[in-house]
Protein backbone atom coordinates (compact mmCIF):
# COMPACT_ATOMS: atom_id res chain seq x y z
CA UNK A 1 0.00 0.00 0.00
CA UNK A 2 1.20 3.47 -0.83
CA UNK A 3 1.31 6.27 1.71
CA UNK A 4 -0.35 9.51 0.61
CA UNK A 5 0.27 11.97 3.42
CA UNK A 6 -1.52 10.53 6.44
CA UNK A 7 -3.97 8.42 4.42
CA UNK A 8 -3.18 4.96 3.13
CA UNK A 9 -4.40 4.16 -0.36
CA UNK A 10 -6.56 1.01 -0.34
CA UNK A 11 -5.81 -0.30 -3.81
CA UNK A 12 -3.49 -2.91 -5.22
CA UNK A 13 -2.46 -2.78 -8.88
CA UNK A 14 -5.16 -0.21 -9.66
CA UNK A 15 -7.99 -2.32 -8.21
CA UNK A 16 -10.20 -0.53 -5.68
CA UNK A 17 -11.53 -2.46 -2.68
CA UNK A 18 -15.30 -1.80 -2.68
CA UNK A 19 -15.52 -2.71 1.02
CA UNK A 20 -13.28 0.12 2.20
CA UNK A 21 -15.13 2.51 4.48
CA UNK A 22 -14.99 6.28 4.31
CA UNK A 23 -13.02 8.40 6.72
CA UNK A 24 -15.86 10.51 8.14
CA UNK A 25 -18.74 8.05 8.50
CA UNK A 26 -17.08 4.60 8.34
CA UNK A 27 -19.51 3.64 5.56
CA UNK A 28 -18.78 1.71 2.37
CA UNK A 29 -20.43 2.38 -1.00
CA UNK A 30 -22.90 -0.40 -0.12
CA UNK A 31 -23.99 1.46 3.03
CA UNK A 32 -24.62 4.64 1.04
CA UNK A 33 -26.69 2.64 -1.48
CA UNK A 34 -28.76 1.25 1.41
CA UNK A 35 -29.46 4.72 2.80
CA UNK A 36 -30.56 5.89 -0.64
CA UNK A 37 -32.72 2.79 -1.20
CA UNK A 38 -31.08 1.94 -4.53
CA UNK A 39 -31.69 -1.82 -4.77
CA UNK A 40 -30.20 -2.15 -8.25
CA UNK A 41 -26.99 -0.50 -7.02
CA UNK A 42 -26.95 -2.83 -4.00
CA UNK A 43 -27.28 -5.87 -6.28
CA UNK A 44 -24.54 -4.58 -8.60
CA UNK A 45 -22.12 -3.81 -5.77
CA UNK A 46 -22.60 -7.27 -4.27
CA UNK A 47 -22.88 -9.37 -7.46
CA UNK A 48 -20.42 -7.63 -9.77
CA UNK A 49 -17.93 -6.01 -7.40
CA UNK A 50 -17.96 -8.34 -4.38
CA UNK A 51 -19.27 -5.96 -1.73
CA UNK A 52 -19.68 -7.72 1.60
CA UNK A 53 -23.40 -7.81 2.37
CA UNK A 54 -22.66 -8.72 6.00
CA UNK A 55 -20.14 -5.94 6.75
CA UNK A 56 -21.65 -3.62 9.39
CA UNK A 57 -20.91 0.04 10.00
CA UNK A 58 -18.48 0.10 12.94
CA UNK A 59 -19.31 2.52 15.71
CA UNK A 60 -16.23 4.43 16.84
CA UNK A 61 -17.74 5.96 19.97
CA UNK A 62 -17.35 3.68 22.92
CA UNK A 63 -19.97 3.38 25.61
CA UNK A 64 -20.18 1.30 28.71
CA UNK A 65 -20.67 -1.83 26.57
CA UNK A 66 -17.66 -1.14 24.35
CA UNK A 67 -17.62 -0.64 20.62
CA UNK A 68 -20.64 -1.59 18.56
CA UNK A 69 -21.76 -1.90 14.98
CA UNK A 70 -24.79 -0.99 12.91
CA UNK A 71 -26.00 -3.95 10.84
CA UNK A 72 -27.10 -3.48 7.24
CA UNK A 73 -30.59 -4.82 7.84
CA UNK A 74 -31.05 -2.35 10.69
CA UNK A 75 -29.81 0.43 8.42
CA UNK A 76 -32.44 -0.58 5.85
CA UNK A 77 -35.16 -0.21 8.49
CA UNK A 78 -34.61 3.56 8.33
CA UNK A 79 -35.96 3.70 4.79
CA UNK A 80 -39.51 4.86 4.08
CA UNK A 81 -42.06 2.09 4.57
CA UNK A 82 -42.66 1.52 0.85
CA UNK A 83 -38.92 0.97 0.20
CA UNK A 84 -38.04 -0.93 3.36
CA UNK A 85 -39.46 -4.38 2.50
CA UNK A 86 -37.98 -4.45 -1.00
CA UNK A 87 -34.52 -3.48 0.25
CA UNK A 88 -34.59 -6.05 3.05
CA UNK A 89 -35.77 -8.74 0.59
CA UNK A 90 -32.87 -7.79 -1.71
CA UNK A 91 -30.42 -8.18 1.15
CA UNK A 92 -31.78 -11.53 2.22
CA UNK A 93 -31.63 -12.76 -1.40
CA UNK A 94 -27.97 -11.69 -1.57
CA UNK A 95 -27.03 -13.62 1.59
CA UNK A 96 -27.55 -11.19 4.46
CA UNK A 97 -28.40 -12.57 7.86
CA UNK A 98 -30.49 -11.20 10.67
CA UNK A 99 -27.96 -12.57 13.15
Amino acid sequence: MDKLGDVEEESVDGIYDVNVTGWDYSMSPLHFAILAGHNSVIETLVSDFGANVRAPIPQRNSNRFGLGALLNLVLALNLPKEMRCETIATFLKLGASSA
